[in-house]
């Protein structure tokens, strides 16, 4: 009758026991020190879902949603993500406060409130192009602009605007601050933390203005808005501060984001979305889209266009080539603002959603390596001690 098996790893030769030694070096090494290199998704898009206090996060490769939706504080409206893609800064409306996100362990690090004045109701948000301060627009009667240390997570200040602010961009050199309100436009000194000049667009007292976008190069501000004449995208020349152009788009014009190369701009209209061309300031088609569209967001290869509907719970995205709603992916109630990461937040080194790699170790992936790495051991054992059963009968 052949040995029981924890007799034979007992009396096992001292060469099974060296190599047993190695494996589990070997293993540790894998673990610890080597992550497996997998295939990356695309960029991640994070999604305010204003209706039950979420963000959902939207694998833009898959369009599959990442994970359970990260709980934030009441009324969430927008999304900015830091340059290096580590930390998403969320506005949540209805109770004054910042929820920020590690985008690494999607969960909620910090909670940053406006104790100094109450009512503050936050709702776009803006990161300075070295990350170091986000720019988040009080829509109340403050009418203020609070400034962010984003080292230290509180509110540093408050800057005053002429009347209720509703959108900021900051140009990418980031001096200067470009501050939509209801009424006008007003350009924000970075360095001072004061505005400038006297406000731009607004001697239409029928206008009114809700977003604004800036070119990569920071040369143009394209501001949505409208008046009696219906809606419109100003076009603002950053180094004059002058009126250079005015496009007719229809509707009620709310968002507005401007593609990586700076040659179309996506606008957020009455259940479409409306397509410019940078280089003409001409209108050049619009895309239908679900219910009351809020939010809108490129990937960084401007391949794709991720548009939040508000009444339906869902993003439509567009396809860029074909001018098309390519998917549609539920998310949570009432979507309104969305971001998109960083390449550098997916650890791609090329276009979204395709090629690129990241060293994000995955415990599944490292744990069957061990067994690998064990299996060749385990049969030379298993070896030894038939050779050892056949030795003693």
């Amino acid at each position: 009758m052949g040995s029981p098996v924890w007799y034979r790893l007992l009396v096992a030769p001292r060469r099974v026991i060296a190599s047993c030694l190695v494996a589990v070096f070997l293993a540790l090494a894998v673990l610890l020190v080597f992550p497996i290199v997998r295939a990356a998704g695309g960029p991640l898009a994070y999604v305010a879902n204003h209706g039950d206090d979420t963000i959902t996060v939207i694998d833009t490769a898959t369009n599959a949603v990442v994970g359970p939706p990260i709980s934030v504080g009441r009324s969430p409206s927008d999304v900015a993500i830091t340059p290096d893609g580590t930390r998403a800064y969320v506005s949540n409306e209805n109770d004054g406060t910042i929820s920020v996100i590690d985008t690494a362990t999607q969960s909620v690090v910090a909670t940053i409130r406006f104790d100094r004045v109450l009512g503050v109701s936050p709702s776009d948000v803006a990161i300075t192009p070295d990350g170091t301060r986000a720019y988040v627009i009080d829509n109340s009667d403050n009418n203020t602009v609070w400034v962010i240390d984003t080292a230290a997570n509180t509110a540093a200040d408050g800057i005053r605007i002429w009347s209720i602010p509703v959108a900021i961009a900051v140009i990418p050199n980031g001096t200067r601050g470009y501050v939509v309100s209801t009424d006008r436009v007003s350009v924000l000194d970075t360095a001072t933390k004061t505005l400038v000049g006297t406000p731009l667009l607004g001697s239409d007292f029928s206008a009114w203005f809700s977003d604004v976008a800036l070119t990569p190069d920071g040369t143009r501000a394209y501001v949505t808005g409208g008046g009696n004449g219906g809606g419109t995208v100003s076009v603002i020349d950053t180094r004059t501060n002058a009126l250079v152009d005015t496009v007719s788009v229809g509707g009620e014009p709310t968002a507005i984001t401007i593609t990586p190369d700076g040659r179309r701009a996506y606008v957020t209209n009455l259940n479409e979305v409306s397509v410019l061309d940078t280089l003409t300031n001409t209108s050049v088609g619009n895309i239908p889209v679900g219910h009351d569209p809020a939010g809108v967001a490129v990937t960084p290869d401007g391949m794709r266009v991720y548009v939040t509907n508000f009444n339906d719970g869902t993003i439509s995205v567009i396809d860029a080539a074909s001018t098309a709603v390519s998917a549609t992916v539920a998310v949570g109630a009432q979507p309104w603002g969305v971001a998109m990461a960083p390449l550098a937040a997916s650890g791609q080194t090329g276009n979204s959603g395709g090629g690129g790699c990241s060293t994000q170790p995955r415990a599944d992936t490292r744990g069957l390596v061990v067994l690998l790495l064990c299996v060749p051991l385990l049969w030379q054992l298993r070896r030894e001690g038939k050779q050892r059963a056949l030795r003693r009968e």
